[in-house]
């Protein structure tokens, strides 16, 4: 495997560990709209927001990844 293949399954991974932490997240957010889990530190809105960037993040880094490992490991026969 090339560098740039290999960049890019890691950025992929880390996408996918990232969604990941967003499903925790959203069992967070669950666990205070239940009244399981009360803080007064972190509020509900704090979990969905960090829960949606999260997504967000793994998303796009899932997606673009061979981009991304192009901009970093261009071609070497261009």
């Amino acid at each position: 495997m090339t560098p740039r293949m290999w960049f890019s399954l890691v950025l992929r991974a880390f996408g996918a560990w990232t969604i990941i932490h967003a499903a925790q997240d959203a069992v967070g957010l669950l666990d205070v709209k239940l009244g399981i889990y009360t803080s007064m530190q972190y509020p509900a809105s704090l979990y969905a927001f960090n829960g949606a960037m999260n997504l967000l993040i793994g998303a796009i880094l899932l997606k673009v990844a061979p981009s991304i490992a192009g901009y970093f490991y261009p071609d070497s026969s261009e």
